[in-house]
């Protein structure tokens, strides 16, 4: 499978992430963005504020929320921003506006497909080389509350090359 020839109907995460690791390895961290599914979030006890153009933003209102856990080692690590986001559709404005060098994303495997997708567009329209890793949730149900594994969360988020990031 090469980066060009990626489809929504037969997206395969791990072919998607070996494609781009070495590239993504390249980038230093501070130069990365991160983006979060909202489906995450604990649903009826988040107390996250909603900021336009910038999506939702962790007040770390609950120790054990997987997105305060994922937002606090972005944070650690020096990633250039962290969008919780409530869908694809506003990835493509978050790219242009911030032209960052990688991304990490953690969403659904449809979210994932139609940003891989939306990755594989910009690349031609606007010349954006962007590497990007991405985590499916384990779990995805936005009416409930998803989930995903934090340790590989983490494993992605780290990712350098040998001389450091």
């Amino acid at each position: 499978m090469s980066k060009q020839n990626i489809k929504i109907a037969e997206i395969d995460v791990a072919e998607v992430n070996k494609l781009w690791r070495e590239e993504f390895k390249k980038v230093p961290f501070y130069k990365r963005i991160l983006l979060v599914s909202h489906c995450l979030r604990r649903i009826g006890s988040c107390q996250e504020e909603r900021v336009k153009g910038k999506g939702l933003i962790c007040l770390h209102c609950h120790d054990h929320c997987q997105v305060n856990q994922i937002v606090n080692e972005a944070k650690r690590l020096k990633y250039k921003n962290i969008y919780i986001i409530s869908g694809g559709s506003v990835v493509e404005s978050i790219l242009k506006k911030e032209r960052p060098a990688a991304i990490v994303a953690i969403a659904c495997r449809q979210e994932l497909a139609m940003g891989v997708e939306l990755v594989k567009i910009l690349r031609e329209k606007i010349r954006l080389d962007l590497p990007l890793q991405i985590v499916e949730l384990s779990k995805a149900d936005c009416d409930s509350g998803s989930q995903v594994n934090i340790k590989k969360v983490k494993k992605f988020l780290q990712l350098k090359n040998e001389e450091g990031s």
